[in-house]
């Protein structure tokens, strides 16, 4: 009993370490700058699927409790309660109800797949729900403009909005034949991959089916219903999507936002403005005065 508290607080303490470490790391989100992507989310909703809600709950309120204190945990390096009262500080409460939700899924009795989604979404919408509305409290801004920058830019596109983005690329054909070409080619990988095939994209992934599987001491002792236990989608990206080539286009996007152009002599890009210092002595005005 006492191996297993003692367990219990060193996987709570461990996983609020790796929040910690991870949550910092935002990744700007061009359609709602005010709101980076963070990988907390993803961090609470692993182990909370993992260990559930008994372990995931107090490790998430630990972070939170660390942050407040001062500790630049929060995304973007930030702490301190002004943090929590900030604008996005619903959504750091919000992570609580996410490790709670998603932390059932991980008891049998939320063992179905289905119900399993449903608490996951579930979990996003509580985050997503104390999020906004502590936007608008904090900000004063009406729901619905909140909606659009808080929730909307971090709904993953499905194959609608997919078509609809690429017909405005200079594409000839409409969004619906887009679609249509779109819905029938994921009909045509998922038969493929069925029939044992892999299916490679070019500069996209390499697509398979995986099984799990439960070693039999014999060959006779094996089975399909004893020995397999499901089956799983594999992808592993490629081509301009692999975890090198984005890193490299991620890096040089982030260069080319903050770098401020210059001319070869390093100065400004008119020759218009005067030599602060014509003698070469003094100090520089002070445009603010």
């Amino acid at each position: 009993m006492k191996n297993q508290k003692l367990r219990t607080l060193v996987y709570i303490a461990l996983i609020a370490a790796i929040l910690c470490v991870t949550a910092p790391w935002a990744i700007p989100n061009p359609l709602s700058p005010t709101i980076p992507f963070t990988l907390a989310v993803f961090v609470i909703s692993l182990f909370s699927l993992i260990f559930g809600a008994k372990v995931s709950v107090p490790a998430t309120a630990l972070y939170i409790v660390i942050g407040a204190i001062g500790v630049p945990v929060f995304s973007g390096f930030a702490g301190g309660f002004a943090k929590l009262a900030g604008p996005t500080g619903g959504y750091i409460i919000g992570f609580l109800g996410l490790a709670f939700l998603a932390g059932l899924t991980a008891y049998p009795k939320f063992s179905a797949i289905w119900k399993r989604i449903i608490l996951l979404i579930a979990g996003l919408a509580v985050a997503y729900f104390f999020g906004t509305v502590w936007f608008v409290i904090s900000t004063k801004t009406s729901f619905f403009p909140a909606l659009m920058l808080c929730v909307v830019p971090y709904i993953p596109f499905d194959l609608a909005k997919l078509a609809e983005h690429m017909s405005k690329h200079n594409s000839p054909y409409s969004g619906g034949v887009i679609k249509g070409v779109l819905s029938d080619m994921v009909d045509c990988i998922k038969e493929l991959l069925l029939d044992g095939k892999c299916v490679k994209i070019d500069d996209l992934a390499i697509f398979g089916v995986g099984i799990r599987s439960k070693a039999a001491d014999t060959l006779e002792e094996f089975s399909l219903e004893k020995n397999i236990s499901g089956m799983r989608l594999k992808a592993r990206a490629t081509g301009n999507l692999s975890t090198t080539n984005l890193k490299l286009d991620s890096q040089l996007k982030q260069q080319t936002e903050y770098q401020k152009p210059t001319t070869a002599g390093g100065g400004s890009d008119s020759g218009d403005n005067p030599d602060p210092k014509p003698d070469g002595g003094g100090e520089a005005p002070d445009p603010a005065a």
